[in-house]
């Protein structure tokens, strides 16, 4: 009975007063809603309701390992990518995420003198092997591989199989080989029943390779 507020007039109403009456229609917007497909596993902070007054710039989809690349109205990817809602459309919506798989690099490090690097090229979900070790260092034996130059245990084994080592996309992840030191026997021979000097060493390594009998 009046622009704003005032009494709801219905079919079912009952009218007592003779008098004349000005009635004004009010209008609530009709609810429609908005569906958000192929997420396989990430999401989204947008809207899943909207009405014929609202303005909407849809947020990109997240999901871990993968970059997003945009809204679409079909699940082949061949409509134009819808970025917002504008003001004054209707209907309900589907939307399908377009994902694209991230990709990272493996820099190995040889972790010695000196200073040598291999590099290989990775996706985020497909699990492959390491590329074989190619390093070599005199005195020492290689016994993986590890993201902490100064770890004496590997994380890695040569050749072993991994994957998603990180989500980020075009990330680098570096592996310094890790070296155990050879430990090389002394003999005494010839000897003919003279006694060895019992400070004179049995072994020697790379770091120790200086020996004074």
């Amino acid at each position: 009975t009046q622009i704003d507020g005032g009494n709801e007039i219905t079919a079912q109403s009952v009218v007592t007063s003779t008098d004349t009456q000005t009635l004004y229609a009010h209008f609530t917007p009709e609810i429609y809603t908005i569906t958000y497909n192929n997420l396989e596993g990430g999401f989204h902070s947008n809207p899943i309701m909207y009405t014929i007054e609202d303005a909407i710039t849809l947020l990109d989809g997240i999901r871990v390992g993968y970059t997003f690349e945009g809204w679409y109205t079909d699940d082949r990817f061949t409509s134009e990518i819808i970025q917002s809602i504008p003001v004054n459309s209707q209907g309900n919506k589907i939307f399908y995420a377009k994902w694209s798989e991230n990709q990272y690099k493996v820099i190995f490090h040889s972790n010695d003198e000196n200073n040598l690097l291999m590099e290989q090229e990775f996706t985020y979900i497909k699990e492959q092997k390491l590329k074989e070790n190619e390093f070599s260092r005199e005195g020492y034996t290689f016994k993986g591989w590890s993201k902490d130059s100064t770890s004496e245990s590997p994380e890695f084994l040569d050749e072993q199989k991994v994957s998603a080592l990180t989500s980020e996309n075009n990330g680098i992840i570096h592996l310094y080989a890790v070296w155990e030191v050879k430990e090389y026997s002394i003999r005494y021979e010839n000897m003919e029943g003279v006694e060895n000097a019992h400070d004179n060493p049995t072994s020697f390594t790379a770091l120790n390779n200086t020996i004074t009998l």
